[in-house]
């Protein structure tokens, strides 16, 4: 076992348990609720049909395993040891192949984590610091990287470049105006993200959330989801033998150890692979934001001994239903504003 060195975690440790972050509506209400969504009768497997332009499929079709294609020239980034940024990467994670699996560009472009983290600590930043757990830590809602994405095209890495090299984790880097650039980006439009916060269990549709992001990926819609890092006395299963060395992320011991919520990470999902003996049926590959230190030993196995590539992982299904507590994707063009 490995215990969490918080600094090699890059600030991800920080997070946002859902439930604590109602209050962050309540100011800038309209602005993020824009970028929010509502479930069909309680079910989230039709709401994101209806927002992508699909057909539902029923919640108990079988879910074969995806991989799509990956960019060739698309490195993992790594948000480094001391800032909590991992939305943004994860968000632009999304929108970079997203771009790609949709041909709305040939590769992959670079896009600036920093811009879009300037953005969602300015003008989407909570009126009350306290509404997320954190905050003055480094600490964002995938909520705040959807509103940002729908308000601004984000600038390019090389125009905006990720600042390394600082001691303070909530380090925001000044914006810059460039009017050439912020009205025509390089997006050809600013395309609407929705994100949704599962505030308890009970606001959590789980029938049909698995179903939900598989039909997301089947249809080449790369979305982000938000989940506790569990920490028991500097243990996670993020970071002990299997998870940091591996890419596989498992489940928290039911008797007690690394149960606690010690934060949060964002994360992208990249593909699903169907295994009837992974917990819940299958597992999740994800993009991670830890550069090749993640998973450094990864492609010595298949999924049930490590992830297939240094810098990406899995997460069986059930930890996804579990504990996932906000998700976010891009909706359709027809379904923008």
């Amino acid at each position: 076992m490995r215990r969490i060195d918080r600094t090699a975690l890059g600030g991800a440790i920080l997070g946002h348990p859902a439930h604590q972050c109602s209050a962050f509506f309540q100011g800038r209400a309209q602005r993020l609720r824009d970028s929010t969504f509502d479930l069909c009768d309680g079910a989230l497997l039709p709401a994101v049909a209806r927002l992508i332009g699909v057909e539902a499929p029923a919640p108990d079709a079988p879910l074969p395993s995806l991989a799509p294609p990956l960019p060739a020239d698309w490195p993992v980034r790594d948000q480094g040891r001391i800032r909590g940024t991992c939305v943004a990467f994860s968000a632009l994670a999304a929108v970079e192949l997203g771009e790609v699996w949709q041909g709305i560009a040939p590769g992959a472009r670079d896009y600036s984590e920093e811009h879009l983290y300037a953005l969602m600590r300015g003008a989407y930043a909570p009126e009350d610091p306290d509404s997320i757990p954190g905050y003055a830590d480094g600490a964002t809602i995938l909520l705040q990287a959807a509103a940002s994405l729908n308000a601004a095209p984000i600038r390019n890495e090389a125009d905006l470049p990720y600042v390394y090299d600082t001691a303070d984790p909530a380090h925001v880097q000044p914006l810059r105006p460039d009017p050439a650039q912020d009205a025509a980006g390089h997006q050809p439009r600013p395309p609407r993200f929705v994100a949704r916060l599962f505030a308890t269990a009970q606001d959590k549709p789980l029938d049909g959330f698995t179903p939900a992001l598989h039909l997301l990926l089947r249809h080449r819609v790369p979305p982000c989801i938000a989940l506790p890092l569990f920490d028991e006395n500097g243990y996670s299963v993020w970071t002990d033998g299997v998870g940091w060395d591996k890419g596989m992320v498992m489940e928290p011991e039911p008797w007690g150890r690394k149960t606690k919520i010690a934060g949060g990470h964002s994360i992208c999902l990249v593909g699903y692979v169907a295994d009837r003996t992974a917990p819940g049926g299958g597992w999740f590959r994800f993009r991670n934001s830890w550069g090749r230190r993640f998973a450094a030993t990864a492609g010595l196995g298949g999924t049930g001994q490590a992830a297939a590539e240094a810098g990406y992982g899995y997460l069986s299904r059930r930890h996804v239903e579990d504990h996932c507590w906000e998700l976010m994707f891009r909706s359709r063009p027809a379904d923008c504003p």
